[in-house]
Protein backbone atom coordinates (compact mmCIF):
# COMPACT_ATOMS: atom_id res chain seq x y z
CA UNK A 1 0.00 0.00 0.00
CA UNK A 2 1.34 3.70 -0.77
CA UNK A 3 2.16 6.27 2.17
CA UNK A 4 1.23 9.57 1.45
CA UNK A 5 1.77 12.59 3.72
CA UNK A 6 0.53 15.82 4.56
CA UNK A 7 0.94 18.80 6.44
CA UNK A 8 -1.95 20.42 7.98
CA UNK A 9 -0.90 24.16 7.52
CA UNK A 10 -4.68 25.59 6.92
CA UNK A 11 -5.46 27.05 10.55
CA UNK A 12 -5.59 31.00 11.08
CA UNK A 13 -2.73 30.80 13.50
CA UNK A 14 -4.94 33.16 15.72
CA UNK A 15 -2.54 32.54 18.57
CA UNK A 16 0.77 32.87 16.97
CA UNK A 17 -0.23 36.34 15.57
CA UNK A 18 1.04 35.61 12.08
CA UNK A 19 0.87 32.52 9.73
CA UNK A 20 2.69 29.45 11.38
CA UNK A 21 3.93 27.95 8.18
CA UNK A 22 5.89 31.43 7.28
CA UNK A 23 7.51 31.48 10.28
CA UNK A 24 11.69 31.14 9.75
CA UNK A 25 13.13 27.53 10.59
CA UNK A 26 16.66 26.44 9.69
CA UNK A 27 16.75 28.88 6.67
CA UNK A 28 13.31 27.59 5.68
CA UNK A 29 9.52 28.26 6.67
CA UNK A 30 8.08 25.68 8.52
CA UNK A 31 5.64 24.81 6.13
CA UNK A 32 8.83 23.43 3.73
CA UNK A 33 10.47 22.19 6.65
CA UNK A 34 7.58 20.03 7.41
CA UNK A 35 7.29 19.03 4.18
CA UNK A 36 11.04 17.85 3.95
CA UNK A 37 10.54 15.89 6.87
CA UNK A 38 7.60 13.79 5.41
CA UNK A 39 9.70 13.45 1.77
CA UNK A 40 12.61 12.08 4.15
CA UNK A 41 9.89 9.41 5.31
CA UNK A 42 8.71 6.48 3.61
CA UNK A 43 6.17 8.64 2.09
CA UNK A 44 5.96 8.63 -2.04
CA UNK A 45 3.71 11.60 -2.22
CA UNK A 46 3.47 14.72 -0.02
CA UNK A 47 0.13 17.00 -0.20
CA UNK A 48 -0.49 20.00 2.16
CA UNK A 49 -4.08 21.12 3.57
CA UNK A 50 -4.43 24.91 3.21
CA UNK A 51 -6.96 26.84 2.87
CA UNK A 52 -4.75 29.02 0.76
CA UNK A 53 -1.80 29.40 -1.47
CA UNK A 54 -0.83 25.56 -2.86
CA UNK A 55 -2.71 23.57 -0.76
CA UNK A 56 -5.91 21.55 -0.54
CA UNK A 57 -8.76 23.56 0.74
CA UNK A 58 -11.27 22.37 3.29
CA UNK A 59 -14.61 21.21 2.16
CA UNK A 60 -16.15 21.92 5.62
CA UNK A 61 -14.87 25.77 6.48
CA UNK A 62 -13.85 26.43 10.72
CA UNK A 63 -13.86 22.80 11.51
CA UNK A 64 -10.44 22.76 12.78
CA UNK A 65 -7.51 20.06 11.59
CA UNK A 66 -10.05 16.98 10.89
CA UNK A 67 -11.97 19.24 7.86
CA UNK A 68 -8.11 19.35 6.49
CA UNK A 69 -8.20 16.09 6.45
CA UNK A 70 -11.75 15.34 4.81
CA UNK A 71 -10.27 17.71 2.11
CA UNK A 72 -7.29 15.26 1.51
CA UNK A 73 -9.19 12.18 2.18
CA UNK A 74 -11.28 13.52 -1.00
CA UNK A 75 -7.75 12.65 -3.29
CA UNK A 76 -6.99 9.36 -2.22
CA UNK A 77 -7.27 5.71 -3.25
CA UNK A 78 -8.56 3.58 -0.80
CA UNK A 79 -6.34 1.48 1.27
CA UNK A 80 -3.44 3.88 1.18
CA UNK A 81 -1.41 5.18 4.10
CA UNK A 82 -1.93 8.80 4.97
CA UNK A 83 0.76 10.05 7.46
CA UNK A 84 -1.10 13.21 9.18
CA UNK A 85 1.45 15.95 10.48
CA UNK A 86 0.99 19.40 11.86
CA UNK A 87 2.64 22.37 10.35
CA UNK A 88 3.49 23.49 13.92
CA UNK A 89 6.06 20.70 15.10
CA UNK A 90 9.18 21.86 13.92
CA UNK A 91 11.24 19.22 16.38
CA UNK A 92 9.86 16.12 15.01
CA UNK A 93 11.76 14.24 12.75
CA UNK A 94 11.73 11.58 9.65
CA UNK A 95 12.97 8.95 11.61
CA UNK A 96 9.52 9.33 14.17
CA UNK A 97 7.43 9.61 10.86
CA UNK A 98 8.82 5.87 9.52
CA UNK A 99 8.79 4.55 12.69
CA UNK A 100 5.13 5.04 12.77
CA UNK A 101 5.03 4.32 9.51
CA UNK A 102 6.24 1.22 9.80
CA UNK A 103 4.20 -0.10 12.96
CA UNK A 104 1.13 0.75 11.08
CA UNK A 105 2.11 -0.82 7.66
CA UNK A 106 3.36 -4.20 9.55
CA UNK A 107 -0.01 -4.09 11.25
CA UNK A 108 -2.65 -2.66 9.20
CA UNK A 109 -3.52 0.22 11.32
CA UNK A 110 -4.15 3.21 12.79
CA UNK A 111 -0.76 4.55 15.01
CA UNK A 112 -0.04 7.59 16.60
CA UNK A 113 2.40 8.11 19.66
CA UNK A 114 0.88 8.46 23.28
CA UNK A 115 2.38 11.32 24.32
CA UNK A 116 0.27 13.12 21.12
CA UNK A 117 -2.89 12.43 18.49
CA UNK A 118 -0.43 14.02 15.63
CA UNK A 119 1.68 12.97 13.91
CA UNK A 120 -0.45 10.20 13.01
CA UNK A 121 -0.65 7.34 10.58
CA UNK A 122 -4.21 6.15 9.51
CA UNK A 123 -5.56 3.55 7.00
CA UNK A 124 -7.64 5.67 4.57
CA UNK A 125 -10.41 3.39 3.63
CA UNK A 126 -14.29 4.57 2.78
CA UNK A 127 -15.72 3.65 6.34
CA UNK A 128 -13.07 6.26 7.63
CA UNK A 129 -14.15 9.17 5.03
CA UNK A 130 -17.92 8.48 5.86
CA UNK A 131 -17.56 8.96 9.41
CA UNK A 132 -15.33 12.06 8.71
CA UNK A 133 -17.86 13.71 6.47
CA UNK A 134 -20.80 12.71 9.12
CA UNK A 135 -19.06 14.20 11.69
CA UNK A 136 -18.45 17.31 9.86
CA UNK A 137 -21.82 17.56 8.04
CA UNK A 138 -23.70 18.35 11.67
CA UNK A 139 -22.34 19.66 15.08
CA UNK A 140 -20.27 15.96 15.33
CA UNK A 141 -17.20 15.87 17.50
CA UNK A 142 -14.21 17.32 14.88
CA UNK A 143 -11.72 15.99 17.31
CA UNK A 144 -8.87 14.06 16.03
CA UNK A 145 -8.71 11.59 19.10
CA UNK A 146 -12.58 10.78 18.38
CA UNK A 147 -11.04 10.36 14.53
CA UNK A 148 -8.31 7.66 15.99
CA UNK A 149 -10.81 5.78 18.57
CA UNK A 150 -13.01 5.18 15.37
CA UNK A 151 -10.51 4.08 13.39
CA UNK A 152 -9.31 1.99 16.35
CA UNK A 153 -5.92 3.15 16.82
CA UNK A 154 -2.64 1.72 18.34
CA UNK A 155 -1.15 4.62 20.72
CA UNK A 156 2.89 4.02 20.69
CA UNK A 157 5.72 5.63 22.80
CA UNK A 158 8.02 7.94 21.40
CA UNK A 159 11.60 7.90 23.17
CA UNK A 160 11.92 11.44 23.01
CA UNK A 161 8.62 13.32 23.85
CA UNK A 162 10.04 16.62 23.52
CA UNK A 163 10.11 16.60 19.81
CA UNK A 164 6.56 15.88 19.52
CA UNK A 165 5.76 20.03 21.50
CA UNK A 166 3.81 22.18 19.14
CA UNK A 167 4.42 25.76 19.02
CA UNK A 168 1.00 27.40 18.66
CA UNK A 169 2.13 30.77 20.54
CA UNK A 170 4.67 33.11 21.01
CA UNK A 171 5.52 31.79 24.15
CA UNK A 172 5.89 28.30 22.68
CA UNK A 173 7.59 29.30 19.83
CA UNK A 174 10.64 30.73 21.85
CA UNK A 175 11.16 27.62 24.08
CA UNK A 176 11.13 25.18 20.74
CA UNK A 177 13.81 27.93 19.17
CA UNK A 178 15.73 27.28 22.83
CA UNK A 179 15.15 23.60 22.48
CA UNK A 180 16.59 23.31 19.44
CA UNK A 181 19.66 25.73 20.59
CA UNK A 182 19.90 23.68 23.30
CA UNK A 183 20.32 20.41 21.30
CA UNK A 184 23.00 21.87 19.33
CA UNK A 185 24.69 22.64 21.92
CA UNK A 186 25.03 19.20 23.03
CA UNK A 187 26.03 17.67 20.14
Amino acid sequence: MQHIGVVLAGGLSSRMGQDKANLSWHQHTLLQHMQQCLQESLCQQVLTSRNHSQGIADRFKNKGPLGGIDAVLQQLPEQCFLTILPVDMPLLDSASLIHLQTISANNRQTVCYQQSFLPCVIVVNNALRSYIEQQLSRAGNYSINAMLDFANYQAISHPDPSRLGNANTPQQWCAVINTAANTMKTI
